[in-house]
């Protein structure tokens, strides 16, 4: 399941930068790089909020199961097969959990490199600092995911 999302927000992302490299995607064909940067910034909110939502219905999903199945009590008390392989499945849990944090910030990471509009020297001030504030609207979306 953790790996589903991680791989949901990877694709998508790398889906969203090549369609704004080539126009893909876009209504209109005759739209400036401006409003090419926007349709993408509404796409990359929409994938953060979905990708938010997908996130923590699994986290709650995940700390229900580790309460369920006894948590700490399991790993420290390990005796039978059963408990073992509980407490290898709650490991194998958390280390995808981590691998999903790592894959957050690569995708926070990417989102913040490709909405960077310091070099789009076509736009006047007053739309760089537009674009700007949209940019760091999509990422505060972004790290509302990890945080």
């Amino acid at each position: 399941m953790i790996e589903g999302i991680s791989n949901f927000l990877t694709t998508n992302i790398k889906k969203l930068i090549k369609n704004m490299a080539t126009g893909e995607g876009v209504d209109c064909e005759d739209c400036s790089q401006k409003q090419v940067m926007l349709s993408v910034c509404r796409e990359f909110t929409c994938l953060f909020n979905c990708t938010r939502a997908k996130a923590l219905k699994l986290v709650a999903f995940a700390k229900t199961l580790k309460k369920d199945l006894g948590g700490d009590n399991i790993t420290l008390n390990a005796m039978t097969e059963c408990s073992m392989l509980i407490a290898s499945s709650l490991e194998e849990l958390k280390n995808e959990a981590l691998s999903l944090r790592d894959d957050i910030a690569f995708s926070v990471r990417i989102v913040e490199k490709t909405c960077d509009v310091r070099d789009m020297e076509e736009l006047d001030n007053s739309e760089k600092n537009a674009l700007q504030l949209r940019c760091r609207e999509v990422l505060h979306s972004g790290y509302k995911i990890g945080f």
